[in-house]
């Protein structure tokens, strides 16, 4: 454990490891201003992590979107090498955004599945994507499921995030795991549960 603990404060220890910083707080959500160069390296279902005090806030990326800051789209009609070619500096003009559920906390000990103290603006947020900062996250259970559910996330949400960490979940056999997502799923009583069920039984079981 000490071990996990010491990666996950070198990974928050320098600023310039942030993808980002805090846009936006709403409720059981945050949205995070992404830089440019960092974009391409998120996807729907990765684990961030934002240095908000001494209880960090944790949570799951469930939307991502980008438009231009100046809020009127010209089009183009050139590919991606040749608009790079004639406008080196184009991506300065545009807002790339992520959309984060608040579903954990990092106490300085341990990931907990429930939300601590809200993350402030421009708080850095740092992409987890070490392996074995990704299975401190799901060894700490799966309850995280029943905030990024009922934040929004829908089923197919839920299947990209399963798909996303494959390679760390599928270290426990399926059929055990299917039954702890699924004992958690069923306690999600505002969703048509059945739908989340059958997404990850796609993944996980190969349905």
């Amino acid at each position: 454990m000490a071990g996990r603990i010491d990666r996950l404060g070198g990974l928050i220890a320098s600023k310039d490891s942030a993808i980002g910083e805090v846009a936006s707080v709403e409720g059981e959500a945050f949205e995070v201003f992404v830089y440019p160069e960092c974009y391409p390296r998120v996807h729907v279902g990765d684990i961030v992590i934002v240095d908000s005090g001494d209880e960090k806030a944790v949570g799951v990326v469930s939307r991502l979107s980008h438009r231009s800051r100046l809020g009127s789209f010209t089009p183009l009609h050139r590919t991606r090498s040749e608009i790079r070619e004639a406008y080196p500096d184009i991506e300065s003009y545009y807002l790339f955004t992520l959309t984060v559920t608040y579903t954990s906390h990092f106490n300085g000990r341990e990931i907990v599945h429930m939300r601590g103290a809200m993350p402030k603006l421009h708080d850095l947020v740092y992409l987890i994507e070490d392996d074995e900062l990704i299975r401190m996250f799901f060894d700490a259970g799966f309850d995280f499921l029943l905030y990024y559910v009922e934040g929004g996330a829908g089923p197919l949400e839920v299947r990209e995030l399963l798909h996303r960490h494959s390679n760390v979940l599928m270290s426990v056999p399926p059929a055990e795991l299917f039954e702890n997502i699924a004992r958690v799923l069923l306690r999600c009583w505002s969703q048509n549960v059945s739908a989340y069920l059958e997404e990850a039984g796609r993944v996980i079981m190969g349905w």
